[in-house]
Parts: structure tokens; C-alpha cells; sequence
């Protein structure tokens, strides 16, 4: 998820667990602590682009990791604030549900969270949630907001921060079973068009639950739709992305190569344009790509040296309008 949300659910979990004890600096610890784990974005500037992805929301988003690290903080922050009157089972409980639940949130992404690593590198995503939703986001950021206004003191404090927390939790369980009710419509309507795949995923597109994007995959290529709950019709549009990969077989063999592949968790496609080869990740979308099936990608990798010599480097092809394509989105969203 973003840092926004990380920021006001440690902070309000922080004020749950030593509010009391430590009045408004439990949420400035709370919010510390759930961001702790993405300190992986360091890998930018120290590593190239191809590992970098990897690092990020690797081992330090690792059960292991944090089982290292959350009682040694635990312990520290206890000498640290002995004169609050906090003990370790105080710093233990707030360093630990906060870094948790980063772990936890990650994971409804479709980025992939190395929960396991460094013994397995299978990447967990239940792609339930898109990495930003301001809608399970906004009860929480306005319970911080009203917590740093409110007295220390005040009884109002718990219903605020309570409240936002059951709201944004009750959402991600209907991203739960929105998703279950969404995945059986593209089932049904790729049945109903005599479509055959070997595996499906389906996520939100961004910033909402309400349009889903479906990626189909078979042995040549992917059948991709999308769906909305305010569509008037289930009988989805479907349009084929060869996969294309022949064409760079021995790019695609190299360490570098086989890295791409892991992290896209084999859902990738090649294209090809002026002679240079480009590695695009489906699972994050292609830009007012349910409008448009030639847009372009949203997570693209040129293949081979660019001009300032590096290998395998990240691009960015967006270079319209934001407001359009938010426009686009919306009426995308508003159904067909």
C-alpha cells in the first residue's frame, strides 16, 4: 500500500495500543514502525533497476525479518521511555501489530509481498485491493487528523480511533468478497465465449473496487477485460495480447531476464518497436487500458543497453494528460 495509508494505520493502532501511556507520541511511533519495512526503497539508489524490484518488498517485507527485529526495538524503546511507564509487552504489542499489518496490506496488492525469503521467493498478492484506495484509506487518515486536534485526554479519543479502524477493516473484507463475485463473472462470460486459458488473475484498477481487470493466460498470449459492477451487461470484451516472447529468447535467458520474469510472476508480454525490445508486466495495467487495448503499459522495461549504457531499464511512456485519463477512469467506472 501507499506511505499515506501505512502512516495513518500504524498511527491509529499506535494510539489503541499506548495512547494512554504515551498521549500523542504513540501515533508518531505507530506510524514509524508501519513504515519501517518499505526502508527496502533504499535498493533505488544502490542497486540497478532489475534488482531493485526484487529488494523492494523482498526480505525486509519477510516474516523472518521482522521476528529478528520487532523484540530488539521492543527492547530498546523499553530503556528508552522507561520514564513513561511503558514495559516490553507495551512495545512489543505496537511495534509488533504495526509492522504486521504492513506485511498483512501488502500482500492485497498485486506487487507481491516476499513474506518467506530469503528460504522461498515466492512473491504472496491476493490482489484485492489496488495499492492506493481512498476509500479504505479516508476513515483512518480523518480519525488521525481529529486525534492530533483532540486533547490528550479526551474519552472522545477511542470512538474516533476505533470507528476507523472497524470501517477501513470492513472494507477489505468486502474487497474480499467482491473479488470472489467479480473472478466468477469473467469465469462465466469466458466460458459462455468459449475461452480457454490455463490460469486467470483478476485486480481493481486504480484507486477503486468498482472496475476489475481481468488477465486470462494462455499458451501464446493473454485474453484481457474488464468488468465493472455498474455495467449494464456480463458478457465482457476480450481482446488478445500475444506474449511474443520468442523474439528475445536469449535477453529473456540472461540472469537479469529470468528476474523480470519472477517478479512479473510470469505474466508478461514483448513488444517490439524501432528495433528494441520492451518487457511489459501485466499485472499493473496499461494506461486508460480499458478503454484503449493498444495503450500503452504501465510497468515497461526496456530490453538491452539505452543510451546512457544501461541494461534493462525501466521506462515511462505516459506522457498525456492525468486529468484526462482520471476522467476516463471515472466514466470507465460509471459502466457501460
Amino acid at each position: 500500500m501507499d506511505t499515506l495509508t501505512h502512516t495513518v494505520l500504524g498511527a491509529a493502532v499506535g494510539e489503541v495500543v499506548l495512547g494512554k501511556k504515551l498521549g500523542k507520541k504513540a501515533m508518531l511511533w505507530g506510524a514509524l514502525f508501519s513504515n519501517f519495512p518499505d526502508i527496502d526503497v533504499v535498493s533505488n539508489f544502490v542497486m540497478n533497476p532489475v534488482n531493485a524490484l526484487l529488494a523492494h518488498r523482498g526480505f525486509c517485507h519477510s516474516f523472518l525479518f521482522a521476528l529478528l527485529l520487532i523484540p530488539l526495538f521492543s527492547y530498546w524503546f523499553m530503556r528508552i521511555f522507561k520514564r513513561y511507564n511503558t514495559n516490553y509487552m507495551d512495545w512489543l504489542k505496537l511495534i509488533g501489530i504495526t509492522w504486521i499489518s504492513h506485511l498483512l496490506i501488502d500482500s492485497l496488492t498485486s506487487y507481491g509481498t516476499g513474506w518467506f525469503e530469503p528460504f522461498s521467493h515466492v512473491r504472496v498478492s491476493f490482489n484485492t485491493i489496488f495499492v492506493a484506495d481512498p476509500i479504505y484509506t479516508l476513515p483512518l487518515l480523518i480519525s488521525v487528523i481529529v486525534l492530533l486536534i483532540l486533547n490528550s485526554k479526551s474519552k472522545r479519543r477511542k470512538a474516533w480511533t476505533y470507528t476507523a479502524i472497524i470501517l477501513s477493516s470492513l472494507y477489505l473484507v468486502f474487497t474480499f468478497i467482491n473479488k470472489i463475485h467479480v473472478d466468477t463473472i469473467f469465469e462465466e462470460s469466458m466460458k459462455n465465449q468459449k475461452i480457454t486459458y490455463t490460469e486467470m488473475m483478476t485486480t481493481p484498477t486504480p484507486l477503486n473496487n468498482i472496475l476489475w481487470n481481468s488477465i486470462a493466460k494462455t499458451d501464446k498470449g493473454y485474453w484481457i477485460g474488464f468488468y465493472s459492477l455498474f455495467d449494464k451487461s456480463k458478457d465482457i470484451s476480450f481482446y488478445f495480447t500475444d506474449r511474443n516472447d520468442s523474439i528475445v529468447k536469449d535477453e529473456l535467458n540472461t540472469e537479469r531476464g529470468k528476474k523480470l520474469i519472477r517478479f512479473s510472476q510470469d505474466y508478461y508480454c514483448i513488444t517490439q518497436k524501432d528495433s528494441i525490445n520492451y518487457f511489459h508486466d501485466l499485472r499493473f495495467g496499461q494506461f486508460d487500458g480499458w478503454n484503449k487495448p493498444n495503450a500503452p503499459f504501465t510497468f515497461s522495461y526496456r530490453l538491452g543497453q539505452n543510451k546512457e549504457g544501461e541494461v534493462f531499464s525501466k521506462i515511462r511512456k505516459f506522457q498525456g494528460s492525468i486529468s484526462e485519463l482520471f476522467s476516463s477512469l471515472l466514466e470507465r467506472i460509471k459502466g457501460r
